[in-house]
């Protein structure tokens, strides 16, 4: 045993006394300064009481732990304390426990039960907690880079355990947390900042594991933090809200099949710029609430190389006209899924001046199970060659942009704009179009099948095509139909499918188009009154223009034969009935 008397820190500098801590038996102290390296192993327990265990100095002392040493106690440690000195612990297999309240020592305040890397400006502290038995738990705060430098290493299945972790805790420091390796842990029962007043850095990867209730990337003016999570079965779950870059610049990367989920988050607020890339197969950022991409300021999220990001709201460009939000799914089977989506607004039925802009690339798809509405000029759908948009309503009265220059537009219910679909794009509807619609691309009623209303006018150009599949003879049911409130203008190709199983039979009829208004003397192109559109099954469909009182267009195979020598001779008789007598029948 080695015991203080009335003194509260024992020096251990060189020599013999720097042996006494190697020792495999237990060590009681009220406080200790390690100046040199020293371990402590085969089962032996380190107790301070009270308050703190400090190891510093200029040479950079380490306390190493393993083989089963532990080390518990009401009160605090410091890794690193004065500017000049570093300090440093290992545990190998070891366990570190610090309980209790706070208390103050030489006139300064400390966090009970709580671990300080890198006390003053111009120390350092490190930490290396590795091995399945290793553990650090804290019931209190972790602060990494106090002042000073912090980091911290857990690796191969060991756990750390913490309430409030700072990771670059006040102006001028810097921090870093890595967390490697399967099993890995770092568990924080309340708030995670990850660069606070200081630079922070937060790093997990190869299958290791984060928990934390709240996180703040970027938290405060002038400060940059930086999360990594990276690597198939890496994780981060945080239960609360996620700011990234609050007043300062925060940066979140989940990367290489990494998964993140959080309660709420919100990149870009009050002054600060805020991004999160999430990029690569299987990588996956899951937001239980609402997600705000700039509010008041800066916020980017980028979804690429097959990434998928899921949330319950988005909002895109939220409060005044100094939010900038920018989101871009690009890339094959990369994804967005949310519930309802909102750009220049701060929610559904509340706009705002903000800017928000979407971009969906090649090989990019975002899904809205509910509304996807513009509020203003100032934001932007763009919607590009091979990228997909599938929302149930479209908004844009309010005059926001659909930048359509290819790619696809999927809407169940209402479209509440003019639109034209380009020559690269194609709509599939089921809902109502307010608005006049041009079709250069290619439109497609229904999802096999279904129909589209326009409560406008129509005009098909002659790059535009119109996809219609025959599954049955109930029109917008069984297949496709185009019905125009207002006047259509025809051109361009009249494409025909049918869906599987279904086999054209003779006497059959399909209106296609139906049109309130007027459809003039239009056609589709090479398809003239009765031309012949295709043989299927070994049956001939033709195709049949009404410009009367009920115009359209309509699909038609021939009546059987017997059918046609009956009509033929009823229209013989009706012609004879009806015929002028001749004057010498007078």
């Amino acid at each position: 045993m080695i015991r203080m008397g009335h003194s509260n820190r024992l020096n251990v500098r060189t020599g013999l006394l720097a042996g006494l801590i190697a020792l495999a038996t237990s060590a009681s102290v009220h406080a200790i300064t390690v100046i040199s390296t020293h371990t402590l192993q085969n089962g032996g327990a380190l107790t301070v009481d009270p308050p703190l265990l400090v190891i510093s100095g200029g040479t950079g002392p380490m306390l190493t732990m393993l083989s089963g040493a532990t080390a518990e106690w009401e009160g605090a440690a410091i890794l690193g304390w004065q500017a000049g000195e570093a300090g440093g612990l290992q545990l190998l297999n070891g366990t570190v426990r610090t309980t209790g309240d706070g208390f103050f020592y030489e006139g300064v305040w400390h966090d009970g039960g709580a671990g300080y890397l890198g006390y003053s400006s111009g120390s350092v502290g490190t930490a290396l907690v590795t091995g399945a038995n290793s553990k650090w738990e804290m019931e209190g705060n972790l602060r990494i880079g106090h002042y000073g430098y912090g980091e911290l290493v857990i690796a191969a299945g060991a756990t750390v355990s913490a309430g409030n972790t700072l990771v670059g805790a006040h102006a001028g420091s810097e921090g870093l947390a890595a967390v490697n390796g399967a099993d890995a842990r770092l568990d924080i029962s309340e708030l995670l900042f990850v660069g606070m007043e200081g630079t922070g850095e937060l790093r997990v990867f190869n299958s290791a594991g984060v928990s934390s209730g709240n996180a703040y990337i970027g938290y405060l003016y002038d400060v940059t933090g930086t999360a990594l999570v990276s690597g198939a079965g890496s994780t981060w779950t945080n239960g609360g809200e996620l700011l990234v870059g609050f007043l300062g610049s925060g940066e979140l990367n989940i990367v290489d099949g990494g998964s993140m989920s959080t309660g709420s988050a919100a990149l870009g607020l009050a002054g600060g710029t805020g991004t999160i890339n999430v990029t690569g197969p299987e990588s996956t950022f899951t937001v239980n609430g609402l997600m705000v991409v700039g509010h008041g300021s800066a916020g980017t999220l980028n979804i690429t190389d097959g990434a998928s990001v899921t949330s319950d709201v988005g909002v895109i460009g939220s409060g005044g006209s100094l939010s900038f939000g920018t989101v871009t799914v690009g890339g094959a089977d990369s994804s967005w899924t949310t519930n309802n989506l909102i750009l220049g607004g701060q929610a559904i039925n509340l706009p705002s001046n903000g800017n928000g802009t979407l971009t969906i690339q090649d090989g990019g798809t975002v899904t809205v199970a509910g509304i996807t509405r513009v509020h203003n000029a100032n934001s932007t759908i763009q919607l590009q060659t091979g990228g997909t948009l599938q929302t149930h309503d479209l908004d844009l009265t309010g005059g926001g942009k659909l930048d359509w220059t290819g790619g696809t537009l999927i809407a169940f219910g209402d479209i509440k704009t003019d639109l034209t679909v380009p020559e690269a794009g194609t709509l599939i509807s089921t809902g109502i179009i307010h608005g006049d619609t041009v079709n250069a691309g290619i439109i497609s009623p229904g999802t096999s099948p279904g129909r589209i209303m326009i409560n406008g006018d129509y005009t098909q150009e002659s790059t535009g095509s119109l996809l219609i599949e025959l599954g049955g003879l109930t029109a917008g049911c069984d297949y496709d139909q185009l019905w125009v409130l207002g006047d259509a203008t025809l051109g361009g190709t009249l494409s025909v499918q049918l869906l599987d199983g279904f086999q054209l039979d003779v006497g059959q009829q399909f209106k296609i188009v139906t049109v309130n208004g007027m459809l003039g003397a239009s056609t589709f192109a090479g398809l003239g009154q009765d031309a012949l559109v295709g043989t299927f099954n070994g049956v001939d469909l033709f195709i049949r223009y009404r410009y009367d009182a009920a115009p359209g267009v309509l699909l038609y195979t021939i009546p059987e034969p017997s059918t046609v020598v009956l009509l033929a001779l009823a229209a013989t008789s009706l012609l004879r009935r009806h015929r002028r007598p001749r004057a010498a029948e007078l």
